[in-house]
């Protein structure tokens, strides 16, 4: 969808299935989207040592690097899409991946398709008020994402005759 129309995407990714599958993130890659760590085995990292943190954020990366030659510097912790989801503990984790070198991205919308609420839900949700930009939150694996396509497929031709452009994250 996201070629059809064409629009570059960034792609947080889960290092195991990056491992598992490094032909579609080089493909990603090779095709302009951008690429950015969300773990290596989405676990909920503030309930993780500090060691266990970064064993998750570096083993991601050399599964990144091994798929594109090229490291990440966009990170996306699991379980925490906006800005409201950062507490004193996704604080202090924020601050030790900055520490290593990563800037954590926050969706100010989400799409919620995870749970598959239906096609104009997941419109809904991802639409931001009047004419302001936004990062959003939308889900490529975890199950159907039928629903998810077809959203993105009206989503998109329906935000560009608003006026709005797709572009990555750093080019935002």
């Amino acid at each position: 969808v996201l070629r059809r129309h064409q629009v570059p995407g960034t792609f947080f990714v889960v290092g195991t299935q990056v491992a598992r599958h490094p032909d579609i993130v080089r493909d990603l890659a090779a095709a302009g989207d951008e690429i950015g760590i969300h773990s290596f085995t989405h676990p909920q990292m503030v309930k993780l040592p500090r060691w266990r943190q970064e064993l998750e954020f570096s083993h991601t990366q050399m599964a990144i690097v091994n798929a594109t030659g090229h490291k990440a510097a966009l990170l996306r912790f699991p379980y925490s899409s906006g800005v409201a989801a950062i507490d004193d503990a996704n604080w202090k984790l924020i601050q030790d991946a900055g520490r290593l070198g990563y800037l954590t991205i926050m969706t100010e919308s989400d799409s919620q398709d995870w749970d598959r609420p239906g096609v104009e839900t997941i419109i809904r949700n991802s639409t931001p008020p009047g004419d302001v930009g936004s990062v959003i939150l939308f889900h490529d694996a975890g199950g159907d994402r039928t629903q998810t396509v077809a959203a993105l497929d009206r989503y998109i031709p329906l935000m560009k005759e608003r006026g709005y452009s797709f572009v990555t994250v750093s080019e935002g």
